[in-house]
């Protein structure tokens, strides 16, 4: 049940208590989603009980649950390898999340991350409108600096020295403690980087730092970041309605295939694509199931440009393309994209119907 709080000059307050079904420590104004088929062996319930634990049970955004947003943490919680008991403030309330963008209050819209991002659980770029998705109600400067794009910044063989010829450490005066949020990373089919948060052990000059971790397994693989100071918090309205399905930001594989998926997206949501990169043999594919109610959406966004082969999302079952001023209808097989800023967006009624595309060319066949 929710308890309605005043906040912060009146805004309104919806806290609820849930279970954490994972082990780690959460930060406060992290994103949480609720695990619709969660169950324990501790007591004997299975996906098949009516199990009410359920109905209050959380966990981090994932491919999983991304259709479900919960809510965002009400403060900081250490790890326990129980899962605990926490709470969370609900959609419709004035509260803080962890923000990983600068914001304009009244303007700036953030969604919570999921899927494969190195930054799941905060609220750093764009998606749908609705539950999982945050309205600025502050101006604030988060990023130190970023390379989003992917198009300067690699690791070395080590993992541990992030390079960004288009950077300025110094001046952005970075400094050891820095959150360093890689949100994707190259894979070449044999070694790869682990999009994930890291810390700043130090900084070598204007285009060098060091991490206190590895970010990659081995090779010199090239990434997108964003760079913090603490745990930035931003004052929002987070919104209510149908879901948004969250927001990924995915790493694009260098190596394609013909006939064989790649890499994968979460149904649902606003999925981006970052490193610029050539993708050799054959584009990089992904497969999109059908949707799972009507009006559910998905979009598909390219932050960086791919040479030689394609981003091509294919549908597992085809669906239809309005195309042209007479509004024509063809059958939708898989969408292609290769450019910065291009994007399709797709909308569920039974088949996925293109409604907006940019730059975004399509297959029939």
């Amino acid at each position: 049940m929710s308890t309605y709080t005043q906040g912060p000059g009146g805004g309104i307050q919806k806290k609820i208590r849930v279970f954490f079904t994972g082990t780690g420590a959460l930060k406060p104004g992290f994103g949480l989603c609720y695990d619709k088929d969660y169950a324990t062996t501790k007591t004997g319930e299975t996906a098949t009980d009516a199990f009410g634990k359920r109905t209050s049970a959380v966990a981090v955004p994932d491919a999983t649950n991304n259709n479900t947003f919960a809510g965002v943490t009400t403060q900081s919680y250490i790890a326990n390898s129980l899962g605990q008991w926490i709470e969370i403030y609900e959609p419709g309330s004035f509260c803080n999340v962890l923000a990983g963008a600068d914001t304009v209050a009244g303007e700036t819209l953030l969604t919570c991350a999921a899927g494969t991002s190195g930054d799941v659980g905060w609220f750093s770029r764009m998606g749908h409108m609705g539950r999982g998705t945050a309205r600025a109600m502050q101006t604030t400067t988060n990023i130190l600096e970023s390379d989003l794009p992917g198009a300067n910044a690699t690791l070395d063989a080590t993992g541990l020295i992030l390079t960004d010829s288009g950077a300025d450490f110094v001046t952005a005066e970075i400094a050891a403690g820095d959150t360093v949020n890689i949100i994707a990373g190259e894979d070449d089919g044999t070694n790869a980087a682990v999009p994930a948060s890291y810390t700043v052990a130090s900084v070598t000059d204007l285009n060098n730092l060091v991490l206190t971790a590895a970010a990659a397994d081995a090779g010199t693989m090239q990434v997108s970041y964003y760079i913090v100071r603490a745990d930035p918090q931003v004052y929002v309205e987070l919104l209510d309605g149908d879901e948004s399905g969250c927001q990924e930001t995915v790493s694009i594989p260098s190596v394609g295939h013909a006939t064989a998926d790649t890499f994968t997206v979460m149904p649902g949501g606003k999925t981006y694509f970052c490193n610029t990169i050539t993708i050799g043999t054959d584009n990089a594919r992904a497969p999109l199931a059908e949707g799972t109610y009507f009006g559910q959406t998905k979009s598909f966004w390219g932050y960086s440009a791919f040479t030689t082969n394609d981003v091509e999302i294919e549908l597992d079952t085809d669906g239809k393309q309005l195309a042209g001023d007479a509004d024509v209808r063809a059958v939708l097989h898989a969408g292609l994209l290769d450019a910065v800023g291009e994007f399709f967006f797709l909308q569920w009624d039974g088949n996925w119907r293109c409604i907006n595309f940019l730059g975004a060319t399509f297959a029939t066949s």
